[in-house]
């Protein structure tokens, strides 16, 4: 593939052109909505919120709405590695994966409306459309955080969110802040 128009075929108009050489195997379905394959990628170049990111290797299944495999990504900008499954095939969107980050710059990246990077261990077990309806965990192990001129580094941090008739409970233990908040709230507004 050439320059080959992702938000064009997907209807997302956050993606953009992607350049890479692939191996498709058990292919069915020429649109996102019905697409099936074994993939192996070697992309030189996508673009995904207006930043085309550079050298990465895909190696995985896609199933329609429901992608398992692995991503490794070497830019100046985007180093990791992410090993997982993305599945958008029920109502309620499932993440299961772990990623390993070298450094994430979220601000060149345009995925922040400020500076901030982040690097560190990441596994991640949600479900839920929307921040304030998600509910599983996330384990976070020799994090760094930084914001403008400034870091914070955390050895291990473990968020657990559910909800049980209606009431919300967020458990938060790491290793300078434990806590609990129970009842009726949303994450977006913490």
């Amino acid at each position: 593939l050439v320059d080959f128009d992702l938000s064009r075929w997907s209807g997302d108009s956050t993606l953009g052109t992607i350049t890479a050489k692939a191996t498709i195997k058990n292919g069915k379905g020429l649109r996102a909505a019905t697409a099936q394959a074994d993939l192996q990628a070697i992309i030189s170049k996508f673009e995904f919120r207006g930043y085309d990111y550079a050298n990465a290797i895909f190696n995985g299944k896609l199933n329609k709405q429901f992608l398992d495999g692995d991503l490794s990504i070497q830019d100046i900008n985007a180093d990791f590695d992410f090993k997982g499954k993305i599945d958008f095939t029920q109502n309620i969107p499932i993440y299961d994966f772990k990623s390993n980050i070298k450094n994430i710059d979220l601000y060149k990246l345009n995925l922040s409306r400020s500076p901030l990077a982040i690097k560190g261990l990441l596994d991640f077990k949600l479900q839920g459309n929307k921040i304030d309806e998600i509910v599983g965990s996330i384990k976070v192990n020799d994090v760094t955080i930084y914001k403008d001129s400034n870091s914070v580094t955390l050895q291990n941090l473990v968020l657990q969110s559910s909800e049980i008739d209606g009431v919300k409970q967020l458990n938060v233990l790491s290793n300078w802040i434990d806590g609990t908040i129970t009842g009726q709230y949303m994450l977006s507004k913490i």
